[in-house]
Formats: structure tokens, C-alpha cells, sequence
């Protein structure tokens, strides 16, 4: 294959895999958003039940509901950092593979610098995912009420 085919090619899977890393870094955004919701609403939930007199039926309802969602959003949380973290080392590689054929003295390519962009946003939103989920699990810990 000519080398002006190759760089052509390489530069098409840089942007690829850039569009890649840009759509799962979206992806967290908008789950990292609803999860800080989700961990208001249930810190809400428990102040109400330190502070609020309620029937112990509607009392045992929130705690079991809170209980039920902290759970899930764990589980969710778990399963979203397991992706986020695959898609950052395949970033990684991508942007390995690709800077090993560049010249110690040449600028990486656009495409490069937008995977490795994308790579830092998509590493931002893994930290803010693993905030929330140890937040999640201190919550699960001090749900006894």
C-alpha cells in the first residue's frame, strides 16, 4: 500500500476512534448528570428520614426504596466505569499505535491530538464516575437510618 494511502487510512481510524472516545465521553456526561441527581434526591431521602416524624410504614417504604435504588445505581455505576475504563485503554492504544509511526520531531497529527483530547475528557468524566460512586457506597453504608 502506498504510504500516502496508509497515512490516509490511519487518519480515517484516528477519527474514528476520536468520534468513539467523543460519544462515550458524552454518554458519561449525561450519566454522571442523572447520578448526581440521583444521590441528591437519595441524600434528601435519608435527611428526611433522620429529621422528618413519619408513620413507620411510610418510614420503612422510603428507607426500603432508597435502599433498592442506591443498590441499582451501584450496580449501574460499576457497569458504566467498567466501559468508561476499557474505552480510555483502547484510546490509549489507538494513540500509541498511532504516535510510535511519528517522527520524535514531528507534531502529532489533528487526528492524533483529537483522540488524545477526547482521551482526557473521557478520563475527567471516569474520575467524576468514580466520585459518585464512593459517594453511592458511603450512602449504602449509612443507610442503616
Amino acid at each position: 500500500m502506498p504510504k500516502k494511502a496508509s497515512y490516509a487510512q490511519q487518519e480515517d481510524q484516528l477519527r474514528a476512534s476520536a468520534e468513539q472516545a467523543e460519544t462515550a465521553t458524552q454518554q458519561a456526561r449525561t450519566y454522571n448528570q442523572h447520578l448526581r441527581q440521583e444521590i441528591a434526591t437519595l441524600e434528601q431521602n435519608r435527611q428526611r428520614l433522620r429529621t422528618q416524624v413519619m408513620d413507620a410504614n411510610a418510614r420503612n417504604q422510603l428507607a426500603l426504596s432508597n435502599k433498592q435504588t442506591t443498590t441499582l445505581l451501584i450496580r449501574q455505576t460499576n457497569t458504566e466505569l467498567t466501559n468508561i475504563r476499557q474505552e480510555i485503554a483502547n484510546q490509549q492504544n489507538t494513540i500509541r499505535t498511532a504516535t510510535a509511526e511519528t517522527p520524535a520531531n514531528q507534531q502529532p497529527s489533528p487526528s492524533v491530538q483529537r483522540v488524545s483530547a477526547s482521551l482526557t475528557d473521557l478520563q475527567a468524566q471516569a474520575r467524576d464516575l468514580e466520585q459518585a460512586q464512593a459517594q453511592l457506597q458511603a450512602i449504602d453504608q449509612r443507610r442503616a437510618y
